[in-house]
C-alpha cells in the first residue's frame, strides 16, 4: 500500500513554460501577490549583476549595455546587507530560480523555474504547486513539446507561441521545438 503522506508531500521543483518573462510576471501577478512572494530580475551590467526588486512593469525596462540574466521569486525579501546570495544555504530555501523567457518578434524561449533548495520552506512549495494547478487547469495553455515526448511536460501558453519559433534555450538553439498536436 502507498504511503498517503509521501503522496502529498511530493512537490514540483522545476516548471516549464514557454512564454515570455514580462507575460508571466503580468499574467501570475495576483498569484504572486496572493502568496506573498517578491520577484527580482538580476541584469549583467558590464561584468557586474545587478539584483532589482520587481515592483511594477518599468522595472523589466533594460538600459543599453544591461542583459538579462535570471529572474528570482522568493517568499521572503531578499536583503542585500543581510543576504549574501540568492543561493546562500540560509537563503535558497526561500526561492524559486527562473530562467529564459527571453523573446524577440520572432522567437520564443521557454521559461524555467526550479526550486533551488532540496528543502524549501512551505510558501515555495505552495506557490509552485498553485502555479501548476493553474497551468494544468486553464485553457490557455497547452502541455507537450517537442517530438517523441521529449519535453512532453513543458506547458506553453498557446497566444504567446503563435507565429513563433520556439527555442529550449536562446544560447543552444540547435532545432527548435515543435508543440505536439495529437
Amino acid at each position: 500500500m502507498v504511503n498517503l503522506v509521501s503522496i502529498l508531500t511530493v512537490m514540483t521543483s522545476l516548471i516549464n513554460i514557454i512564454i515570455p518573462l514580462e507575460t508571466f510576471i503580468n499574467e501570475f501577478e495576483m498569484l504572486i501577490s496572493e502568496s506573498a512572494m517578491h520577484v527580482y530580475i538580476e541584469k549583467k551590467v558590464g561584468k557586474s549583476l545587478i539584483l532589482k526588486r520587481i515592483d511594477q512593469k518599468e522595472d523589466f525596462m533594460l538600459k543599453a549595455g544591461e542583459r538579462f540574466s535570471a529572474a528570482y521569486i522568493t517568499s521572503v525579501e531578499f536583503q542585500e546587507d543581510k543576504d549574501q546570495s540568492i543561493y546562500d544555504d540560509d537563503f535558497c530555501v526561500h526561492a524559486i530560480e527562473v530562467l529564459g523567457g527571453r523573446s524577440t518578434p520572432d522567437e520564443l524561449e521557454n521559461l524555467s523555474l526550479r526550486v533551488i533548495s532540496k528543502t524549501p520552506d512551505k510558501n515555495t512549495k505552495l506557490f509552485m504547486r498553485k502555479l501548476q494547478q493553474h497551468l494544468k487547469k486553464s485553457d490557455r495553455y497547452g502541455v507537450g513539446v517537442g517530438s517523441g515526448g521529449l519535453y512532453s511536460k513543458t506547458f506553453y501558453n498557446r497566444e504567446q507561441i503563435v507565429g513563433k519559433t520556439l527555442w529550449f534555450d536562446f544560447e543552444r538553439k540547435s532545432s527548435p521545438l515543435i508543440i505536439d498536436t495529437h
